[in-house]
């Protein structure tokens, strides 16, 4: 998606493997690095999810339509858009800490197949620096062009940049849709680990990590997936633009398309992100 940081959703285009109705043994999960005066709450599970099985299901409560596991993975997906998706969706959300079956909307058809396993997963900052390299190899030439596109930084960035400490809002907030759209139920122990089950990223592994510190650091969570486009929605956006460059070097070392021909460097990208509530991105 060229033009990112929209609002979710318009339509636009590692658990082990498991059978319908088997229990996938959730992994030990890190401990919440969340203050308690955040105000934001926490998305983790520590159960062992259960995947539904073929046909309607019903999952914390929440009754769902017919559906179906896809790739003989730990998802399950909707056969049909899903009436009131968005309302769905944050009840399945609301549940999830006991479900340990995080809620995806579909914006478009994704395909599913794992790429990472939990233990595959490096640093944030190892993850950083792959991504850096694939964006701007350490060999190429900073000519005058390169430097604009990465001002404010005179080279790479090295290193994660802190988080943000300040709730804007609850995740459910963030959510909004145009029409209604089919849901996954992924069984991670933490949203972010959705996107080690998608088959598409660059670097499967690498973007998990990076999509991990998001979490930790801004509360940013895995709400919607499209054809090639993940979609956050953020609890802990940055409040100033002095506080976002850093993050902003992050998302186009993941995602070199959200500098733009609107966006000409990271300096403009980080502009657009003081207190955005969304951010979409294609690894």
């Amino acid at each position: 998606m060229a033009v990112a940081l929209a609002l979710v959703v318009a339509g636009c285009q590692g658990s082990p493997a498991v059978v319908a109705g088997a229990r996938v043994t959730a992994p030990e999960v890190e401990a919440s690095l969340v203050t308690s005066n955040s105000g934001c709450r926490d998305h983790r599970s520590a159960v062992d999810a259960v995947l539904p099985g073929p046909g309607a299901a019903t999952v914390g409560g929440v009754a769902l339509p017919p559906g179906r596991v896809v790739d003989g993975g730990a998802v399950w997906v909707t056969d049909a858009p899903v009436p009131g998706s968005a309302s769905v969706w944050a009840a399945l959300e609301a549940s999830y800490p006991s479900t340990g079956l995080w809620p995806v909307l579909l914006a478009g058809s994704p395909e599913w197949g794992a790429v990472a396993a939990p233990d595959e997963v490096p640093p944030p900052a190892v993850a950083l620096a792959r991504a850096w390299e694939r964006t701007l190899p350490a060999g190429a030439e900073w000519d005058e062009t390169v430097r604009d596109l990465v001002w404010p930084f005179h080279r790479a960035p090295v290193g994660i940049g802190p988080g943000v400490d300040t709730c804007a809002g609850p995740l459910v907030d963030t959510v909004s849709v145009a029409h209604d759209l089919r849901l996954a139920l992924v069984a991670v122990a933490r949203p972010a680990d959705v996107v080690s089950r998608l088959s598409w990223p660059a670097d499967g592994a690498g973007t998990t990590a990076l999509l991990r510190s998001w979490e930790t650091r801004f509360g940013a969570f895995v709400v919607a997936v499209g054809d090639d486009t993940v979609h956050l929605g953020v609890e802990r956006p940055p409040p100033r633009v002095d506080d976002a460059y850093r993050l902003a070097a992050e998302l186009f070392a993941v995602d070199p398309t959200l500098v733009t021909a609107e966006l000409e460097s990271i300096g403009a990208l980080a502009a657009e992100l003081p207190n955005r509530r969304v951010w979409s991105l294609s690894p």
